[in-house]
């Protein structure tokens, strides 16, 4: 590696670093500012505060919106050098384009590196303290509660809750039904409480129970005042929420998403987008480099901004893509794997595209 490649390299990564620390530093104010009475009422401990909620808050937000402020800081460095005619002596001295992207994919592999060990394994054990911190010292106790839980434990098995709390680990007004494969009830109990005495078994209160006698074809009622059962369920079904996956390590996610699959579970498709999410972003970061570098390698009437608000246009295209397909694979019949790819693809194309564009000027 030439001092030239190290020169392009630090100044690219270090753009990026000063970047998110101004990102950073903004978005902590405004957090703080929302939960500034949380924290007045809970009163963490300060180095709690500080190790628990906002290192990991650092460490998520960064790695959320890595490609974005990778993309941002690619645009800043080169037009930097373009401003200051770095690019042209560059280019006069015989170097090519070609060349001149080397070091700033260097840099992309050490930022497409980073970011893919974080979001398999470091960012999900990093959110699992920052979300326990949250339910301990900023959620309220009326909001530390899982409200209307529904849950498809088996083919035909599902259950439902009014409310379930985690701590007691306790589900209130309780509802289990069975259907056979037409799609007509065969048992149904009802009870006001269900509550973990074991990993996989419960005890329900006040229950009521209907199964339907397949010779007369009549429901049989029952009801009982206590009852130990096994719906094949752990407590961590009832206490799962839109943060789970967020919380799983790459390990942890295919197991969750193998037995929601035996479950013939509908929200399996969240799990598995989120999974390949994980590789496809930090795959972006080469293809946001390049562009960024293909777009602001000249020197423009306009400067810096010009390179900006066209790189901006760009990220919500990037970001647009990626919800429509995002809800295409969790909505209707589109596979997860293909859905989450579908940017970085449309993107190769743009980048092509940009960069003969590049070649001819």
């Amino acid at each position: 590696m030439k001092i030239l490649d190290r020169y392009i390299i630090f100044r690219f990564i270090g753009t990026f670093f000063f970047t998110v620390a101004i990102l950073m530093v903004i978005a902590i104010i405004v957090d703080i500012s929302e939960k500034v009475d949380n924290f007045i009422e809970s009163s963490p401990p300060f180095m709690t505060l500080l190790t628990d909620y906002y290192v990991q808050f650092i460490f998520f937000y960064t790695s959320t919106f890595a490609p974005v402020v990778i993309f941002i800081s690619a645009i800043i460095t080169t037009s930097k050098l373009s401003a200051n005619t770095e690019i042209v002596a560059m280019l006069s001295g015989g170097m090519s384009f070609n060349r001149l992207l080397r070091p700033f994919f260097y840099a992309a592999t050490f930022f497409a590196v980073i970011s893919f060990v974080s979001a398999h394994w470091l960012v999900p054990r990093s959110n699992q303290i920052r979300l326990n911190f949250e339910n301990e010292y900023v959620k309220r106790k009326l909001e530390r509660r899982k409200d209307e839980v529904f849950l498809q434990i088996g083919i035909n098995e599902f259950i439902y809750t009014k409310w379930y709390n985690p701590r007691n680990k306790r589900a209130y007004y309780f509802t289990y039904e069975r259907y056979d494969d037409s799609g007509h009830l065969h048992e149904k109990i009802e009870a006001s409480t269900l509550e973990f005495t074991s990993d996989t078994t419960q005890q329900i209160s006040h229950y009521k129970q209907r199964v339907l006698d397949t010779v007369t074809g009549q429901f049989v009622l029952s009801y009982g005042s206590g009852k130990e059962t096994s719906f094949f369920i752990e407590h961590d079904d009832l206490n799962n929420s839109e943060y789970t996956a967020e919380m799983l390590d790459h390990e942890q996610l295919d197991k969750l998403i193998e037995k929601e699959t035996r479950r013939g579970a509908s929200n399996v498709k969240t799990y598995q987008v989120q999974k390949h999410q994980r590789s496809s972003m930090p795959f972006s970061s080469y293809i946001l480099t390049f562009i960024a570098v293909a777009i602001s390698y000249k020197k423009k009437r306009g400067g810096m901004g010009i390179n900006l608000a066209f790189g901006i246009v760009l990220v919500f295209l990037y970001v647009f893509f990626m919800r429509i397909f995002n809800t295409m694979a969790i909505n209707i019949n589109f596979p997860p794997a293909i859905a989450v790819w579908v940017p970085n693809l449309i993107f190769i194309l743009i980048s092509i595209v940009i960069y003969f564009r590049a070649r001819e000027q």
